[in-house]
């Protein structure tokens, strides 16, 4: 699984094999299944998502409407990342 990651992110951070490998080395690996919540609406997430496989839907309820967000797919990154850099929930539309 960290040869997926190492693919993706070679493409863009200038790391030599050895540092490639260290962060990659970094992750944790976690399975869900259709229907598992990665993090729930109103709770701040303290990690970042690598889609190996599958897909993610991003879903916020707005006026008791569920609206879909995006789409995140495989080799894909997951995250809110005004969230995750400023601890605060982002405001949707």
């Amino acid at each position: 699984m960290t040869e997926k990651i190492k693919a993706y992110f070679s493409t863009f951070l200038p790391l030599d094999n050895e540092d490639l490998e260290t962060f990659a080395g970094k992750f944790t690996f976690k399975d869900f299944k259709k229907g598992d919540y990665f993090i729930k609406e109103g709770n701040l997430s303290s990690e970042i998502g690598f889609i190996l496989k599958g897909c993610l839907v991003c879903v916020y309820n707005k006026d008791g409407v569920d609206v879909i967000d995006e789409f995140c797919t495989k080799t894909n990154l997951s995250l809110i990342i005004q969230a995750f850099w400023t601890a605060n929930l982002p405001k949707k539309m």
